[in-house]
């Protein structure tokens, strides 16, 4: 699979990566699970904010790199929001 590819998906984890970005692992309906680099989200809410948190249901769009184990994350819309406990 090459390019862009916009799929549903759940946030299983995330990490920080470097100064300002996040790796996020999720499972997608489409691509199964993978990992991408939020960049920026740790500095601007803006940019992906709260989205991102365990357990959140996404439609997330991914630039997908063949060979790699690494994607980048485009953008982001929360379908089911998280509720607190």
């Amino acid at each position: 699979m090459n390019g862009r590819v916009r799929t549903p998906a759940l946030v299983l984890h995330t990490r920080a990566f470097k100064e300002a970005d996040l790796i996020v692992e999720c499972l997608g309906e489409k691509i199964g699970r993978f990992s991408v680099v939020a960049r920026g989200a740790r500095k601007s809410q803006r940019r992906f904010g709260g989205p991102l948190e365990l357990g959140t249901r996404l439609d997330v769009e991914v630039i997908v790199h063949p060979g790699r184990d690494l994607h980048g994350l485009r953008h982001c819309e929360v379908t089911v929001p998280l509720r607190a406990i």
